[in-house]
């Protein structure tokens, strides 16, 4: 971190050179190095060409660390990923994206959306009202939840045009106004 520095809050896209059986030449980094600049216009790129530290003791891999020029929002190197990706692909060597960016975009985003969270999460106050009020006056908590659940999504979908809105904050309010609403204490 101290020698090549950082990208901010963004981690490195980094391109991994060598398939581990032979050894790689200094020389394969400074084309792809042009590659990368010539494709992502305004990134900092730092290979194993030029220092020593990014290429491995046994010399059978070296890896080039990029900085894109970060976009707005949750995926900063939307555009820089594919264009990277098609360096790789024309680079003749054996050449791999990789990093967290990379990594997170290949995964599929595994994992349940805000509207299954809440659902869930409603399926089971609606157990819970019914086993306490025992009957269908527990669904008027649960009408109200909605309610407010979808009006704090609207505003945070507005707000999301105007300012930078963490994902998280969409569960966060999805939970606080669902147990604020469904408590059976904020009930007459």
């Amino acid at each position: 971190m101290e020698h090549f520095g950082s990208g901010g809050s963004n981690a490195p896209v980094l391109l991994v050179v060598g398939d581990g059986d032979a050894r790689v030449q200094r020389s394969v980094a400074a084309p792809l190095v042009a590659d990368v600049r010539r494709t992502v216009p305004g990134a900092r790129v730092a290979s194993f060409g030029d220092e020593s530290a990014l290429l491995s003791r046994d010399e059978r891999t070296g890896i080039i660390l990029v900085y894109p020029r970060p976009l707005p929002g949750q995926d900063p190197y939307a555009r820089a990923l594919p264009a990277l990706a098609k360096v790789a692909a024309r680079s003749g060597e054996t050449v791999r994206v990789t990093g967290r960016d990379a990594l997170q975009a290949d995964g599929g985003g595994g994992g349940a959306g805000v509207l299954a969270v809440t659902l869930f999460g409603g399926v089971g106050a609606l157990i819970v009202l019914l086993v306490v009020f025992g009957s269908a006056l527990a669904l008027m908590p649960l009408l109200i939840a909605a309610a407010s659940i979808l009006t704090t999504f609207l505003i945070v979908w507005g707000l999301t045009g105007v300012t930078d809105t963490s994902f998280i904050v969409q569960y966060l309010l999805a939970l606080r106004v669902a147990t604020a609403t469904t408590s059976p204490s904020s009930c007459p």
